[in-house]
C-alpha cells in the first residue's frame, strides 16, 4: 500500500482509479482514504527518522513469540517468560 501511495501521489491519481475500484463510489472513497492515511503516517515516521521496515511491519510481527507447553495450556497456565525477560 505504501508503494501504491507513492505511485498515485507522483502520478496525481486516486488509488482506487489506479486499481480500477470504481463500481462502488463509497468503497473507492474508503480505499483512497485508507491509502492516504497510511501514506501520510509513513511519511511522518520517515521525517522522524524511523526505519521504513519498522513502519511497515506490524507490532505483532516484531514481538517475540512465546509458546506454552501443552501441559501448561491444559492447566490454564500462561507461557513462561524467556531468558531475555520478554
Amino acid at each position: 500500500m505504501w508503494a501504491l501511495y507513492q505511485q498515485t501521489s507522483a502520478w496525481g491519481l486516486r488509488p482506487s482509479k489506479a486499481l480500477h475500484i470504481a463500481q462502488d463510489e463509497w468503497a473507492a472513497y474508503q480505499f483512497d482514504y485508507a491509502v492516504l492515511e497510511l501514506g501520510r503516517w509513513v511519511e511522518t515516521g520517515l521525517r522522524e527518522e524511523k526505519p521504513l521496515e519498522q513502519l511497515l511491519t506490524s507490532p505483532a510481527a516484531r514481538a517475540p513469540r512465546r509458546f506454552a507447553s501443552l501441559k501448561a495450556k491444559a492447566r490454564g497456565q500462561r507461557p513462561r517468560k524467556s531468558a531475555d525477560g520478554k
